[in-house]
């Protein structure tokens, strides 16, 4: 017989903030292709019908071509019509769905059934048709997007107990039953593991989006400066 030595616990290692920081540069360091966010300004501007654009390396923006000596300039957009045909194309139908028992046991279809209803409920709730628009409108424009799904612990039905009863404690946080969100999320602003081949290799994920400094502050109690650097000016919005 062998004896092995039960392994010890390795203690996670206490950051701060300043670490905290450092790390999310480091990944977005890692992660970003300004080759493909080029390529990305350029299709949103051109879709937009601002055509006469050069890539400024510097600032890392696309920026309006100077004129030469009595050029004149003509745009006529043959992209954005072809691509909103596209679009009603694709959103012509609307998705159809619909969960599925995994047995025959009247239990396990009456709960199916039930699913499907909240699933219903919560595609038009969360505007999920708006959404999928979204999703196909950025995939056609800009190759591809991504649609974050998570649990907004700050919604739905404050249950925070009363004084007297379980659970409460002076001075605690507002407890809620919260909700599940969908968001669609732009590529520009979307850092992915570049060692990842597929999606189930996927380590992690970084998103970058500004936010106002005193939206900042009342979320976090976080005194910030203003980052003058954000991007992308150029490229946000349809």
């Amino acid at each position: 017989m062998f004896g092995l030595n039960k392994p010890k616990e390795q203690k996670q290692e206490q950051k701060s903030p300043g670490d905290w920081v450092s790390l999310v540069e480091e990944r977005i360091t890692q992660a970003e292709d300004w080759e493909e966010k080029r390529q990305m300004m350029a299709q949103v501007n051109y879709y937009r019908g601002n055509q006469w654009l050069v890539w400024n390396p510097t600032s890392k923006k696309m920026i309006t071509a100077p004129l030469e000596n009595g050029e004149q300039r003509i745009t006529v957009n043959q992209i954005r019509p072809r691509m909103m045909v596209k679009l009603a194309k694709q959103i012509k139908n609307r998705v159809k769905f619909d969960v599925i028992p995994d047995s025959n046991d009247e239990t396990r279809i009456e709960i199916a059934k039930a699913s499907s209803k909240f699933l219903k409920y919560w595609w038009e709730q969360t505007g999920m048709d708006r959404k999928t628009r979204d999703i196909f409108l950025n995939n056609g424009v800009k190759g591809w997007c991504a649609a974050k799904v998570y649990f907004d612990a700050e919604s739905g039905q404050d249950i925070t107990p009363g004084e007297g009863e379980i659970g409460f404690e002076e001075d605690m946080q507002r407890l809620y039953t919260g909700e599940i969100r969908c968001r669609i999320c732009d590529p520009l602003t979307v850092y992915i593991d570049p060692a990842a081949e597929m999606d189930e290799e996927i380590r992690w994920i970084v998103e970058r989006n500004p936010r106002d400094i005193d939206d900042i502050k009342e979320r976090y109690g976080k005194d910030v400066a203003a980052d003058e650097s954000v991007g992308f000016a150029a490229a946000e919005g349809f």
